[in-house]
């Protein structure tokens, strides 16, 4: 046998038995589907007192290559409707977010990291207007404690404060009520 050709035959093998490694898909945050009641609220370190709470649907949309959230919340006596489109951007190679929002015209923007084991999820939200001319950044954190129920943290830096100032201003409990 020449050597060129037992050069290629091992190279054969040897790709073979590599395991192939599964793109990440949007399947991949099922975990976010179903019917959740939820109620998510400010912390001291917002600077006003808020608690929403609300209801919140995830399906599958658009031949099932993105989640779809939409939901209404309650607040200080008003009613909000807002919708989440999350998908798998294969250019990019991650997942993103967009928010939109009844009661606000600026969109939000997100990227989202899972963890290894998809329990946890961070979100790193884009740079949004808002009503008084500053800017808001936001950075999220989705931790599942178990199949039916998340927390969701949210720290701001807002544009009138030092880059690195991201204190916790929101938390947020999901339960899930139906899947």
């Amino acid at each position: 046998m020449n050597a060129p050709l037992l050069v290629a035959l091992l190279s054969a093998c040897s790709l073979a038995a590599t395991p192939a490694v599964a793109e990440p898909s949007i399947k991949d945050l099922d975990a976010l589907t179903g019917t959740w009641e939820f109620y998510d609220e400010a912390t001291e370190l917002a600077g006003f007192e808020y608690r929403e709470e609300g209801t919140q649907t995830c399906r599958y949309a658009l031949d099932d290559s993105f989640i779809r959230c939409d939901g209404t919340g309650t607040a200080r006596g008003k009613t909000r409707h807002f919708t989440m489109y999350i998908n798998y951007n294969r250019f990019k190679g991650t997942f993103e977010m967009v928010g939109l929002f009844g009661n606000f015209p600026e969109k939000s923007f997100f990227t989202i990291k899972p963890s290894e084991d998809l329990t946890k999820l961070e979100l790193f939200g884009r740079r949004m207007n808002q009503r008084d001319g500053s800017t808001t950044q936001n950075y999220g954190v989705i931790t599942f404690t178990d199949a039916n129920s998340f927390t969701w943290e949210t720290r701001v830096n807002k544009s009138t404060e030092p880059l690195n100032h991201w204190p916790l201003r929101f938390t947020g409990e999901y339960n899930k009520v139906a899947d």
